[in-house]
């Protein structure tokens, strides 16, 4: 009895199993019994034909996964062209690009663009024009418009301002009492022209000796100072007081390029007291004087120095026996001491000014020597005045 109820248990359980294994792959049990019923009609001598024998289920489940894949590629095709088609990405790009005007180009990146920028390379927002000439200040080499750049001022400041120093004419030498200034044409018949007085905030001032460097700018000497004078007024400003020199008597500008620097370089300015050569350089309200030479024994300094680019520095001196003589040098080698003339015996020669076509030497008793390059050797005449000529200089 127990065996019995035992094997129906069994039976139940398996027939339970069954039923759920089919609810969990109806499609496996389908498939099965459709492959038995086939087999069966096969088996009692119904005709099947072996090509189509399951060949629909299987043809049209084939056409459908081939449709749906189709269709699924298809659409998959379509959305890569809809996205990615180079076309219509390249056509787009292009109205991007072509359509309106360029962005406006600002270089020197200070919120003004080129075409409305008086500096294009320099930074200068507030677009700062001194002189009005177009060129904005943080980019013209002359700001204040007078003809003369920072470089050739001496005075940072005075780079903006259009009244000092003034310009120097360059077919003239100018020539100095104590007291005044005069012009005098380089060419013959060398007319000269008083310019005036140099004053110093409206007061007289005297001066010992003058320089002009090759832009034009004039400065002067008075004992232990150094000014800046308007070549065409003799106003005169301060520049500063000179340190390391006492009492030069002579003035003068010299090309760089004899003290070994470039082409290009600012004049070097240099001052003879003596037997003693120094170069000048502005430092605030001061001039500090660098000793670069001194004269062999027996020799001093008639009282004037100048230059001639490409042939050295040019002085008036005096030696163990008159008269005095121009010498011309290599500022950096004294032994390179040349005599050019006896400047026709004079002995008082306090101001030189040369040019290419002229040297000018002036004596303290109103004298003007006028030499010319004749080859190695210089032609003098000599032109007389009722002044008393302490210096002169001319544009190198």
């Amino acid at each position: 009895m127990h065996s019995l109820s035992a094997r129906l248990t069994l039976l139940l359980t398996a027939a339970a199993l069954a039923q759920g294994c089919q609810r969990v792959n109806p499609g496996w049990e389908d498939s099965e019994s459709e492959s038995e019923s086939t087999t069966s009609g096969a088996s009692e001598g119904t005709t099947v034909d072996p090509d189509t024998t399951g060949a629909p289920s299987t043809t049209s489940t084939t056409d459908g996964l081939t449709d749906a894949t189709a269709g699924s590629g298809s659409d998959a095709s379509a959305s890569s062209s809809t996205s990615l088609d180079p076309s219509t990405m390249t056509d787009e790009t292009t109205d991007v690009a072509t359509t309106g005007p360029p962005p406006p180009i600002d270089s020197d990146d200070d919120g003004v663009i080129d075409d409305d920028d008086n500096c294009v390379l320099d930074p200068n927002p507030e677009q700062e024009d001194l002189d009005a000439d177009g060129e904005g200040d943080a980019c013209d080499a002359d700001k204040d418009g007078d003809g003369l750049t920072a470089d050739c001022e001496l005075v940072p400041a005075w780079d903006l301002d259009p009244d000092k120093p003034g310009v120097a004419a360059e077919d003239a030498v100018y020539v100095n009492e104590a007291d005044r200034l005069h012009r005098m044409k380089i060419a013959p018949p060398h007319a000269r022209t008083q310019i005036g007085p140099f004053t110093v905030e409206g007061q007289p001032v005297l001066i010992n000796d003058i320089a002009i460097n090759s832009c034009g700018a004039l400065f002067a000497i008075s004992k232990s100072f150094l000014y800046g004078c308007d070549p065409l007024s003799a106003k005169c400003w301060f520049v500063g007081g000179l340190q390391g020199i006492n009492d030069p008597d002579g003035l003068g500008f010299a090309p760089a390029t004899l003290f070994g620097g470039a082409e290009g370089d600012p004049d070097v300015l240099v001052a003879a007291a003596g037997s003693e050569f120094a170069i000048l350089s502005v430092e605030g309200d001061a001039v500090a004087a660098e000793q670069f030479a001194v004269l062999p024994d027996l020799y001093l300094n008639a009282g004037d120095i100048g230059a001639l680019p490409g042939e050295g520095m040019l002085a008036p001196l005096k030696g163990a026996f008159p008269p005095d003589e121009l010498m011309r040098f290599d500022p950096l080698d004294l032994g390179t001491l040349t005599p050019l003339s006896d400047l026709e015996w004079h002995l008082f020669v306090g101001g030189l000014a040369a040019t290419p076509e002229r040297v000018f030497a002036f004596d303290l008793y109103g004298d003007i020597i006028v030499l010319e390059p004749q080859g190695d050797e210089y032609a003098a005449t000599v032109l007389e005045s009722d002044k008393q000529w302490l210096g002169a200089a001319a544009r190198i």
